[in-house]
């Protein structure tokens, strides 16, 4: 399979999302076409999260941000996990719960240079959590078309 060899890296603050919304858990952020390096790469590309954080003490449970939008195009799930948070550390005095990064290294299959991405929290008990304080930085690794079909002729999907 042919990537290219510069990966973008864009991160966004959950403080700059274009809207959020509190039921649901989204936050949409608009990405400017600027912030990626070359239009030239492939149309298509894995996106995987390469560093995360968040402030939310008071949960719990085990938190996680989900990939809404784009759809990844090699799975199936309507909640594929980005990455997740387990509690690491608990301050009984405070009642708060401190949550760690987990790198997964999990690599969705999208459309290249998305214009807007939705981003939703999770808890470990499948509720929707609204992230309001916190980053992540994800990575864009290209893909030609002809990789693409490659990877279609080898497995049992299709991606496109």
């Amino acid at each position: 399979m042919t990537t290219y060899p510069i990966a973008d890296y864009v991160t966004l603050y959950f403080d700059d999302a274009t809207t959020g919304n509190l039921t649901t858990g989204r936050s949409t952020f608009t990405i400017p076409a600027s912030t990626y390096m070359s239009n030239a790469k492939g149309q298509y590309c894995l996106i995987s999260v390469a560093d995360a954080g968040m402030t939310a003490e008071t949960y719990d449970d085990t938190l996680g941000y989900i990939l809404y939008s784009p759809k990844p195009l090699n799975n199936g799930s309507n909640k594929p996990i980005l990455a997740s948070f387990p509690i690491t550390s608990y301050d009984s005095a405070n009642d708060d719960h401190y949550h760690s990064f987990t790198n997964n290294n999990i690599q969705y299959l999208i459309p290249a240079r998305p214009s807007s991405i939705v981003i939703q929290g999770i808890d470990s008990n499948g509720n929707n959590r609204m992230i309001s304080r916190g980053w992540i930085t994800l990575k864009f690794e290209y893909l030609s078309k002809t990789s693409v079909n490659e990877i279609n002729s080898e497995s049992d999907y299709t991606t496109f």
